[in-house]
C-alpha cells in the first residue's frame, strides 16, 4: 500500500473511531466536518478535485449565487456520479437573465423572483424525465435562452401547474375551515372571512 495514502487512510479511520467511541454526542457536527475534511485530502492525493455542494436548502438562496450553487447542490443530489461541468460566468450571467425575467413577466419585486427561480430548479430536477432531454444536463445554462429556451418555458409550465395545484389545495383547506355543519350555514361573517382568506387579502 502506498504510505503517503495509507497515512490519509488512517486519518479517516481516527475521525470515524472518534465519531463511534461514544465519547462525544453525535450531534457534534464538527465531527462530520472532521471525516469530510480527511476524506477530502485522501482524495486530492488520489489526484482528484473536490469541490463541494452544499445540501441544497431553499431558505438559503438569497441571491444569484446562491441560486447557482443551489442548482449544483440539487444536480449532485439527483446525479451523484455525474461529471459537473461548472462554467461560473456564464452560470451567473444565465441565472441574472433567469431571475430578471421572471421578476418583469410576473411583476415580482426580487424575493419573489429568487424563491420563483429555486421552484423552477425543483422542477427541473424532480421532473426531469418529462423534458426527455437528449443529452444530460451538465451546468446552470441549460436555463439559457435560444437554442434552450423551451427548457425554461417547459418548467415554467409544470412549475405554474404545481402552484395552481397548491392553491386549489389551499382554498379547498381554507374553505373547509368556514365549513358550519350546523343547520344554519354560513354566517355572512364567516362568507366574509373566507372570500378574504381565500383571495389573500
Amino acid at each position: 500500500m502506498d504510505k503517503k495514502l495509507d497515512k490519509f487512510i488512517r486519518k479517516i479511520r481516527e475521525e470515524i473511531d472518534v465519531l463511534y467511541g461514544g465519547d462525544v454526542l453525535f450531534s457534534d457536527s464538527s465531527l462530520y466536518d472532521r471525516i469530510d475534511n480527511a476524506c477530502e485530502k485522501y482524495l486530492e492525493q488520489r489526484g482528484c478535485r473536490v469541490q463541494r455542494f452544499a445540501v441544497a436548502q431553499h431558505t438559503a438562496v438569497q441571491n444569484i449565487s446562491d441560486l447557482v450553487n443551489y442548482f449544483y447542490g440539487k444536480f449532485a443530489f439527483h446525479h451523484p456520479n455525474a461529471l459537473i461541468y461548472k462554467i461560473d460566468a456564464a452560470d451567473r450571467n444565465t441565472a441574472h437573465d433567469l431571475v430578471k425575467n421572471i421578476k418583469e413577466t410576473n411583476n415580482f419585486n426580487d424575493r419573489q423572483a429568487l424563491d420563483y427561480c429555486v421552484e423552477l430548479v425543483n422542477v427541473l430536477f424532480e421532473e426531469e424525465d418529462r423534458f426527455n432531454f437528449n443529452i444530460p444536463i451538465t451546468n446552470f445554462t441549460v436555463f439559457g435562452q435560444g437554442a434552450l429556451a423551451w427548457i425554461t418555458e417547459a418548467a415554467v409550465k409544470l412549475l405554474n401547474k404545481r402552484l395552481e395545484k397548491r392553491r386549489d389545495e389551499l382554498n379547498d383547506a381554507l374553505a373547509n375551515e368556514f365549513i358550519y355543519t350546523g343547520q344554519k350555514g354560513w354566517s355572512d361573517v364567516d362568507l366574509e372571512d373566507a372570500l378574504k382568506k381565500i383571495e389573500g387579502v
